[in-house]
């Protein structure tokens, strides 16, 4: 991540629908499909990981030809680099499905907006579009100490069906997009999108919503 002796990095997410990149042995290749790629994110970065071989066949993670060592994804001309607090991928679709077809994913920012990057086989991890989502929510304490931060949207789940994407935050909105929408607007920006539903929590004595940390999707809930 960005700064000086402190980790500036938040997290890490594999993506569950990843590629084989054609090398090493075949026979591991539903396991090497599930585990071809990440990205960890953190303090104004996403850096994509993915799987490669060596000419003699053993693995390695980074950008090819460099092993260990992870590509910068691209924000501008988008937006200027911002602190990424959640990741989640996107399941394939259309041309995404063949190989070589790359990967769409979103994430969430500290200032409440929503940002949509696709991969490349060439190109790497870049940024499409900005979509305006939740509010960056309350100040809170940061991590590296002596100052405030915002705490902007903290959680990006799945649902089980690969249909629907929930988003949380310091706002504390809950929002439903669609996720083939989605995976439209990163690739065209053309596209509409905006989230379908979105209900606010209860506010508390201070009549503000509690901001929302972590958050999950019961596997046979319709919310």
């Amino acid at each position: 991540g960005k700064g000086d002796s402190f980790p500036h990095v938040y997290g890490a997410s594999w993506n569950p629908f990843g590629k084989v990149d054609g090398g090493g042995d075949e026979e591991d290749a539903a396991i090497k499909h599930k585990w071809s790629e990440f990205v960890t994110y953190g303090a104004r970065h996403v850096k994509y990981w993915r799987l490669f071989h060596r000419d003699d066949g053993t693995p390695y993670y980074g950008k090819k030809g460099s092993p260990g060592l992870p590509e910068n994804s691209r924000f501008s001309p988008v937006t200027s680099p911002i602190d990424v607090m959640s990741i989640c991928w996107m399941p394939p679709r259309g041309n995404e499905i063949v190989p070589g077809g790359g990967s769409a994913l979103v994430a969430g920012t500290r200032n409440g907006d929503v940002l949509l990057f696709v991969t490349d086989p060439t190109k790497g991890l870049f940024c499409t579009r900005k979509l305006k989502a939740h509010n960056p929510g309350p100040k809170i304490p940061e991590l590296s100490g002596g100052g405030v931060t915002l705490n902007g949207v903290r959680c990006l789940a799945l649902r089980d069906d690969g249909e629907t994407l929930v988003s949380a935050g310091g706002d504390g909105a809950v929002m439903w997009w669609t996720t083939a929408q989605l995976t439209a607007a990163a690739r065209s920006k053309s596209v509409p999108c905006e989230p379908h539903t979105t209900r606010v929590l209860n506010a508390d004595d201070s009549n503000r919503p509690p901001a929302i940390r972590s958050l999950d999707c019961h596997l046979y809930s319709s919310d």
